[in-house]
């Protein structure tokens, strides 16, 4: 299936698996919930597909296998797990580093639309914050919401 799908045996599964982000094809690793995979990497496919993404739905290949959703050029993704964190609680407090799988914004037109899926695609996972100080250091921009309180 695999050769069948245009790829060599031996290459890595993320060369293989993508998501399609506004044109731009991203490595993904994961798998399925069946293969024991930490991170479920999924496509949903047809009318009753649950995807929440603004972006258009991208042309994908000819299916190879109905057990599968490996397709003649690889395994779309654009469902799954969203995010993962691995947290470590020391004598010196909570650690812990965190990332979005399929990008924070499902809107194509954000600044925000891939920069977490390439985050994702090399691993680059980020600190989380937790202290006041950390979180207002590292802010990228703030912004404040008022409106009336309800009862």
């Amino acid at each position: 299936m695999v050769r069948a799908a245009g790829f060599d045996i031996d290459e890595f599964w993320r060369d293989q698996q993508f998501a399609d982000r506004g044109g731009e094809r991203i490595p993904v690793h994961g798998g399925t919930g069946r293969d024991g995979n930490a991170v479920i990497a999924a496509y949903i496919d047809g009318p009753s597909a649950a995807i929440t993404s603004l972006a258009p739905r991208n042309e994908v290949g000819e299916l190879l296998w109905g057990g599968s959703s490996l397709r003649v050029g690889g395994r779309p993704v654009n469902a799954g797990t969203s995010a993962v964190m691995v947290v470590e609680f020391t004598s010196s407090g909570v650690s812990a580093e965190a990332l979005l799988i399929h990008g924070q914004s499902a809107d194509p037109t954000s600044a925000f639309h891939l920069d977490q899926a390439y985050r994702y695609s090399d691993k680059a996972w980020r600190p989380v914050m937790f202290d006041l100080a950390d979180i207002s250091s590292a802010a990228d921009s703030v912004e404040v919401v008022t409106g009336p309180r309800s009862a």
